[in-house]
């Protein structure tokens, strides 16, 4: 039987991807970020989903300037 990801490790692939894309503090990625990851690594987008919250629960990530986008912060590059 397969075990369910950790709210933690839902949040390091969203980090991971923070860092596939070179992300410095600040930068904006959008849920097309997500969705790519998630089509070419048979990621369920709700694990990622829940990876955003998770992140945003512990300051690593924050809503960005338009709808269905996230900001990294600086705890969020130090956690990556």
């Amino acid at each position: 039987m397969a075990t369910l990801p950790t709210p933690a490790e839902k949040a390091r692939m969203v980090l991971d991807i923070c860092k596939l894309r070179n992300c410095r503090p600040g930068h904006v990625l959008d849920s097309r970020n997500l969705t790519y990851y998630a089509a070419t690594n048979r990621v369920p987008m709700d694990d990622l989903y829940g990876g955003v919250d998770h992140c945003k629960e512990q300051g690593w990530l924050e809503d960005g300037p338009r709808r269905e986008t996230f900001r990294l912060t600086e705890a969020g590059f130090a956690k990556m």
